[in-house]
Order: structure tokens, then C-alpha cells, then sequence
């Protein structure tokens, strides 16, 4: 691996440091750096199917492109997986580089630059910066303002041993982006629509990884931890702290010597103050009583045994929940999961059944939804239980596919609605439901050599106790994604998505929104082995479809760029 030049590093990085600080906020991904290799075309084999998988989650997720100038991201329930195919095996395999720059400018006057260095001090001791750029002036006609800026900055170090890893980053991200859900024609001229819609959401921390790896004859044990201190631009703010550790200890009994017993742990806690009322014209009773600050959070502790035997594993356990806010809440959760390699390498089947208590924070609400008012009664929701069953199976070590299907009960289940009380009524409260909810879902991915695919599939039903609808759940939802190497140095590529009508409620009344289709393509041009051209287009249909009530996406758009590695 080449060594990094630190002088490069720090002039490049004050640079683009001191440019992106002329700009407005920003959104970061919350991960450490990627190496980013320029044109490096391998074959890799289509996934090969885990024996002892990880445990599946029904983990919120977003369909996120790169480079859009929708200020809106889209939210599900259900996990829709971004579906990275391999690329085509070429004669020019170069040895792959470990910094990268990038740069492009789109329409609407949307700017993206972008730069991960990485470097190696010594043999077991790594580091990484990254940092970004992307801001955009797009506007829906007839709407507000909605031009955005989402700023990064990321840096990593880790240290590796023969059995034991370390891993720190600290982080920085601001993201800049308007209540734009209104038309101001239905406004007085006379006000100040920039004060009014103009937020930000500042996000500063640090993440600790301390791992020691499995041996055979000894424990394992696993411990993470992550602060960040979160702030609005109406100095709202939340602290939040997570501590979360694993310990795993193998025994042997009655011969059999893949036998574990364990405790998982997580802690969450979260810190949320409300100091500017006046963002808010109108507050209701229940927000009226809310105190300045509130404490709150969760403390989760799992005992479990596990056996893996041949080519089965099974986990028994039990889970403790306790909330840390005033309401003492308590709740005890199974966990049992099966799983079966049936044909090594082609066919595994998983079953489990598990429970757990959330807790909602003013940050991760805001990750979901951005236009959620950071006045909220913040409330635990209760998985009661979950049985969910599937299987993977690998073809010809060139498809993979993976069927799932899940049944839940869920007490006290948030949705957004939209919140009536505020001048333009363009943000969104919660309302809370007890649900039972039906899944089904798939995925399949192909590998051809030059070409590969992917299609995701989620159906999903849900029964509720009070409410009418379950706003803004779609019962279908889909993505096809596709990339083709037309030649050694041109790559083509496809993403489709769409869901099924959404429900939003707003006040006493509830609306349908639309169903849509939104297709985006791509591509990249290689000029050599460490310098490409990169076209994407979004929203081709230019569909100016609504994710949240009132607020629509822009319709078309286009970036073009260049990227160098080195």
C-alpha cells in the first residue's frame, strides 16, 4: 500500500476545508472511511452464503443517490439494501490507490466536492480523512425555497493486532435545508421566509471500537462507544451517549465443543433540551407541560447460550429492557434463533423470534424525517414480539436470492403526522398506535461477468388499534438497480424505484398520496486507471412525486463529474 504523503494532506485538506466552510451546512454519512479504488474491474464471486449469518433486523432505511438534488431522502420500515454489483473482469487491473478526489457541478447550481485520504503509519496502524461537499439551489415551482448544503468531515485511526482491534473517529456534519412544504403565495409579503423555514442540524462526536477477536480457547469480547452533541438552529440540542459491548465465552459439554454462553449490553442515552419556543407559534397542551430539558433512554441486557453443531446453530436467550426516563418502564423479551446451512455454500434457512424496547430521540427522529418539529413528547414503542423466518440460497455462484416473511406486535408504534399548530403547518408531530404488522419480502442479485442486477421486493400489512391508516407506510415498495460494462473503460448504470399509495393525516383529515416510479441512470467514462468522468441523471421521468405531505421532490436533474485517485 503507498504510504501517504502527509504534506500533500495537509494542504489539500486546508484547501477544501477552507472552501466548504464558504458554503452552507450539510449531511454526512455516519460511517468510517471507505478506501475509495479508482477503475479496478474484478470479478468477485456472487456472495457466498454465511453458515452462522448475523441476526436480521427490519432496520429503518433510506434510498439515497449520491449526487440528487431532492432535498428529500425516502423512509421505510423495512430494509432495502443498496445493491452493489460487481464489476466486469479486465486485463487492466490495476494495483488499487488509496486517496481519492472528486469534484462535479450539476444542475440548479449544485456543487460536490469530495476528498478520502487514507495512509498507513506503520504496519498496524492506520488512519483516514474524509471530507465533503454537496449543496444544491433546487427549487419546486409554486413551493418554497428548498435549496440545500450538507457538509462532512470524518477522521479515523485504527490499530490492529493479531487477535485485538481499535478503532477512533471523530466526526463533524451540518446539514443546511428549508421548510419549503407551503406556498407562499397564500403568505403576506411582508414576512421573513428565510427565518422562519431555514434550519440546520449540527452534529459533532466521537466513536471508540475495541474489539478482541475470537480464539478457540478463549473469550471474546467486544466494546463500542460513540458521544455526539446535536444542535438545531433554533439551539435546540441533544447529548447523546451509547455504550454497547459483547462478552462470549466457549465450554465444552457432553462432548460437544461449540458451546457458548454470553451477555449482550446496550445503552442509550439521550439528553434533549428545548430552548427557542418561538420556532413553534402554536403549542399544544401536552407540548405546554413539557419541561426544558428531559432525560431519557434505555439500558438493554441479553443472557444467551448458543451451540453450533454441524451445520446448525442454535441461540437461546432472554433480553432485559428498562427505560431510564421517569415512567420506569420494564420489559422482558425472548430470544430464540435457528439457523440451518441445508446445502453447504448453496442453502441456509434462519428462524427467530425476538422482542425489544426503542427509544426515539430528537436526532434520530430528524434522520428519518427532517421536517419533524423538535417539539415532541418523546415516547418508548414496545416490540413485543417477532417471528420471522427465510432463507439464501446461492446459484451457480451467480445469483443470490433471499426470501423473508415476518409477523409483529408492536405497542405504541410512532407515525408522523403533519403538525397543524405552526404558521405554514409544514412540519410533522407523532401520533402513536399499537400494530400488528404482516412482511414479506425478497431480494435477488445476479452476477454475468460484464453485467450484474439486483431487484428488492417488501410487502407489508399493517392492523391498527386506533388510527385509520398507517401514515405513510406503503403496503408495496420495490428497487431495480443494474450495471453493465459496455467496454473496459465505460460502465453504464440503472437504479428504479417506486412504492404504492402513502396516507398522510393532516388534522382531522387524511389525504393519498400518489403512487411513483422515479428512474435515475449513470455512468462512468475511464480515461486511464486513476482518472474517470462520472454523468448521473436523476429523476429521468421527472416525476415530482410527494414523499411527505406538501412537500414534492424537484423533477429532473443532472451532474456531471470528474474523479482521481492517487
Amino acid at each position: 500500500m503507498r504510504r501517504l504523503n502527509f504534506k500533500k494532506l495537509f494542504i489539500l485538506s486546508a484547501i477544501f476545508f477552507g472552501l466548504a466552510l464558504d458554503s452552507v451546512g450539510q449531511t454526512i454519512p455516519e460511517e468510517q472511511v471507505t478506501v475509495i479504488a479508482p477503475y479496478n474491474p474484478s470479478i468477485s464471486k456472487a456472495q457466498k452464503i454465511n453458515s452462522l449469518p448475523a441476526n436480521e433486523t427490519n432496520a429503518n432505511s433510506k434510498f439515497q443517490l449520491d449526487y440528487s438534488t431532492n432535498p428529500k431522502l425516502i423512509s421505510t420500515t423495512f430494509s432495502l439494501k443498496e445493491l452493489k454489483a460487481a464489476q466486469y473482469l479486465s486485463p487492466k487491473n490495476p494495483q488499487s490507490k488509496q486517496n481519492v478526489v472528486r469534484v462535479g457541478a450539476g444542475l440548479y447550481t449544485t456543487p460536490l466536492a469530495e476528498l478520502s485520504l487514507n495512509g498507513k503509519l506503520k504496519k498496524d496502524f492506520t488512519l483516514g480523512l474524509h471530507l465533503r461537499h454537496l449543496s444544491s439551489k433546487a427549487s419546486v415551482d409554486d413551493f418554497a425555497y428548498s435549496g440545500f448544503s450538507n457538509n462532512n468531515v470524518d477522521f479515523s485511526v485504527k490499530k490492529t493486532g493479531i487477535n485485538s482491534l481499535l478503532a477512533v473517529s471523530v466526526f463533524y456534519q451540518r446539514d443546511a435545508f428549508h421548510y419549503y412544504g407551503f406556498r407562499p403565495g397564500n403568505f403576506p409579503v411582508f414576512v421573513n421566509l428565510d427565518s422562519l423555514t431555514k434550519q440546520r442540524f449540527s452534529d459533532a462526536g466521537f466513536r471508540i471500537k475495541l474489539q478482541k477477536a475470537q480464539n478457540a480457547k478463549k473469550e471474546q469480547f467486544e466494546i463500542d462507544g460513540a458521544y455526539r452533541y446535536f444542535q438545531d438552529n433554533f439551539l435546540n440540542s441533544e447529548n447523546l451517549i451509547n455504550i454497547s459491548g459483547n462478552y462470549q465465552r466457549p465450554f465444552e459439554f457432553l462432548g460437544i465443543k461449540k458451546q457458548f454462553v454470553g451477555l449482550n449490553s446496550n445503552t442509550e442515552i439521550a439528553i434533549t433540551n428545548w430552548e427557542n419556543f418561538t420556532q413553534k407559534q402554536g403549542v399544544d397542551v401536552a407540548l405546554a407541560n413539557l419541561s426544558q430539558q428531559f432525560f431519557h433512554g434505555k439500558t438493554d441486557l441479553n443472557l444467551f447460550y448458543s451451540l453450533q453443531y454441524d451445520r446448525f446453530n442454535l441461540e437461546i436467550g432472554g433480553g432485559l429492557s428498562v427505560g431510564l426516563d421517569s415512567s420506569s418502564t420494564i420489559k422482558i423479551y425472548p430470544n430464540i434463533e435457528l439457523r440451518a446451512n441445508i446445502i453447504k455454500n448453496v442453502l441456509d434457512t434462519y428462524m427467530l423470534f425476538d422482542g425489544g424496547l426503542i427509544s426515539q430521540s430528537y436526532y434520530s427522529l430528524s434522520r428519518e424525517n427532517p421536517f419533524v418539529n423538535a417539539f415532541l413528547p418523546l415516547n418508548y414503542s414496545s416490540r413485543d414480539f417477532r417471528l420471522k423466518a427465510g432463507l439464501k440460497a446461492n446459484i451457480l455462484g451467480q445469483v443470490d436470492v433471499h426470501l423473508w416473511g415476518s409477523k409483529e406486535k408492536i405497542s405504541d408504534k410512532l407515525f408522523f403526522v403533519s403538525d397543524t399548530n405552526g404558521f405554514f403547518a409544514n412540519q410533522f408531530s407523532l401520533i402513536y398506535d399499537d400494530i400488528e404488522l404482516l412482511q414479506i419480502g425478497g431480494n435477488v442479485t445476479v452476477n454475468m461477468g460484464k453485467a450484474s442486477a439486483g431487484m428488492e421486493l417488501n410487502y407489508q400489512k399493517y392492523t391498527l388499534a386506533v388510527e385509520a391508516q398507517a401514515w405513510y407506510q406503503p403496503q408495496l415498495k420495490g428497487r431495480l438497480s443494474a450495471d453493465y460494462w459496455l467496454y473496459d473503460n465505460v460502465k453504464l448504470s440503472m437504479d428504479l424505484k417506486g412504492q404504492s399509495i402513502v396516507w398522510a393525516k393532516v388534522g382531522e383529515n387524511s389525504y393519498q398520496i400518489d403512487p411513483w416510479v422515479d428512474l435515475s441512470i449513470g455512468g462512468n467514462y475511464y480515461f486511464k486507471t486513476d482518472l474517470h468522468a462520472f454523468v448521473q441523471i436523476n429523476n429521468v421521468l421527472s416525476k415530482k412525486y410527494e414523499i411527505w405531505y406538501n412537500y414534492p421532490v424537484k423533477g429532473f436533474g443532472a451532474m456531471l463529474g470528474i474523479s482521481y485517485a492517487f
